[in-house]
């Protein structure tokens, strides 16, 4: 049983066969038998049994990265990469209220 069947349209399983990968797509009644049960997100949330979450789109300009800290990762022997350490960045900030929120998000809250 899960919370979250794991379904594959016709292209992956298209892409599956032509590689010669077997992948179980929960959809397949013969290996999984039929659905019986349904609980919906939102009935879930309603009963109290999950909580509502909100996802958070982060954005970070290289100008607020530290010019020592870019000069780091401008090293081919460095293994983080500039792009990757932003997101880091703007993850740590994102979730520690660090930064106050961008104009858009203050005008459309749900974002």
């Amino acid at each position: 049983m899960t919370a979250t069947p794991k379904l594959y349209g016709e292209t992956a399983k298209v892409k599956a066969q032509e590689n010669d990968a077997v992948i179980c797509s929960m959809d397949d009644q013969g290996y999984y038998g039929p659905e019986f049960y349904r609980l919906g997100f939102y009935q879930a949330v309603s009963s109290g049994l999950l909580t509502d979450y909100k996802v958070m789109v982060l954005a970070v300009d290289e100008k607020y990265v530290s010019a020592t800290f870019q000069r780091q990762l401008a090293d081919s022997n460095n293994e983080l990469n500039l792009k990757d350490a932003v997101k880091i960045i703007g993850c740590w900030n994102g979730l520690s209220n660090g930064w106050p929120a961008m104009p858009m998000v203050r005008r459309f809250p749900k974002i």
